[in-house]
């Protein structure tokens, strides 16, 4: 998004999806960032990404528009 804000990728192998382990490292990170003083984060994500239930969730909201410059 800009120089403030972060990227994150995360990647769960399929046979571990649905189990929470991508909440625990979104949780883990949101954390550290957090401590670090890190105010936002940022997730680029394909449209039939299977965990953006999680990601809105966990209070991320989609941008619409980004996706033709790959942000």
């Amino acid at each position: 998004m800009d120089e403030a804000t972060p990227g994150l990728c995360l990647w769960v192998a399929p046979s571990s999806r649905g189990f929470g382990v991508g909440r625990g490292l979104l949780r883990a990170l949101q954390a550290k960032a957090r401590h670090r003083g890190i105010a936002r984060l940022s997730l680029s994500i394909e449209p039939d990404n299977f965990a953006t239930p999680l990601y809105v969730a966990e209070g991320f909201a989609p941008v619409e528009g980004r996706e033709e410059d790959g942000s």
